[in-house]
């Protein structure tokens, strides 16, 4: 197919080492019925042979242009892809996962139509092998991003980028996060603030798929201290943008955010290797002290749990950590 002289919609695939998935995913992009698209594949680093695949595409599809990075990493990847976008709006998907034919058409025409900066639609988890089918699209509803944070933040709606299409100028001043884990979420809600309209598309248009060695397949104390970061810079963002304030609805993401860095404390500490994981311990209880702030905000059972671990830290150790272990 001839290259789109003025795309609609750039589609942003990093690669990294996912070689038996690659070409599902972008014949899905390929197929997508929104025709004026580029289609940016950005492989960093990979050891298998996703570059040489990625070299091929080109010459079937002049769509496709082809980046190749001298670092790894899915925030340099993205970010590499947002600096060669040349279409007003932006798509990302990961290049071991696959989307539905119709997807970027929807999004777009929702954007366009509503005068929204982002249009969303839903996606589906599934095993690697065992493909789960799409339901029907519903109607397109325009919401405001005060709506969209409360549920983005509660977690009610998913944070990837790649259920999303984004106008192309939320990314001017504030990119992806380089060097961290769960980069969605430590910036997804920031570009929503941005937002003066989005539009949610009722329909499965993405399709997570969950395999072994996928980054968020497993979790390792780093990986569960950086999820607790996530968290605690939504908390931050909150109190920052002073979102929701004096509403009920305040109260309730700010339990929602505290719950989830005790969590992830929690099972980072059962997982760390004490040599090598101090110092992110001692940050950890840094911002749960901050946390501790908002106390009167919290419900009697998380308000209790958060004090635990701030005022009575010995105790909570020995009980959670020490004496467990020699059960």
């Amino acid at each position: 197919m001839s290259a789109t002289a003025s795309p609609k919609v750039s589609v942003i695939v990093p690669v990294h080492n996912t070689a038996p998935w690659l070409d599902r995913c972008v014949e899905s992009v390929r197929a997508q019925t929104l025709r004026d698209i580029e289609i940016i594949l950005v492989e960093n680093r990979s050891t298998d042979a996703s570059p040489e695949l990625c070299d091929a595409y080109p010459a079937a599809d002049a769509r496709i242009r082809v980046l190749h990075l001298a670092e790894a990493g899915l925030s340099r990847a993205r970010n590499a892809g947002l600096a060669v976008a040349t279409a007003p709006y932006v798509g990302f998907v990961d290049s071991d996962d696959y989307i539905e034919p119709d997807m970027f058409r929807r999004l777009y025409d929702a954007a366009v139509e509503s005068g929204a900066q982002i249009a969303y639609g839903d996606l589906i988890y599934e095993e690697e092998g065992t493909p789960q089918p799409a339901e029907p699209a519903g109607p397109v509803t325009v919401r405001t991003p005060d709506e969209v944070l409360c549920d983005l933040l509660l977690e009610r709606i998913s944070a990837s980028a790649c259920t999303k299409l984004f106008d192309r100028t939320l990314f001017e001043g504030l990119q992806f996060p380089l060097d961290v884990w769960f980069e969605d979420h430590r910036v997804v809600h920031e570009w929503v603030a941005r937002c003066r309209r989005i539009a949610y598309v009722e329909k499965v248009c993405y399709h997570y798929v969950q395999r072994d060695g996928s980054i968020c397949h497993s979790f390792s104390a780093p990986k569960h201290y950086h999820f607790f970061l996530a968290n605690f810079e939504r908390f931050e963002f909150v109190r920052r943008q002073r979102l929701f304030e004096g509403r009920t609805e305040q109260d309730a993401i700010c339990d929602k955010l505290v719950r989830n860095c005790l969590y992830n404390f929690r099972e980072a500490m059962r997982r760390r290797h004490a040599s090598d994981f101090a110092e992110a311990v001692a940050d950890m209880r840094r911002k749960l002290a901050r946390m501790y702030e908002v106390k009167a905000q919290l419900p009697p059972a998380t308000r209790k749990r958060l004090r635990r671990v701030v005022k009575h830290y010995g105790w909570y150790y020995l009980t959670h950590f020490v004496f467990r272990k020699k059960r």
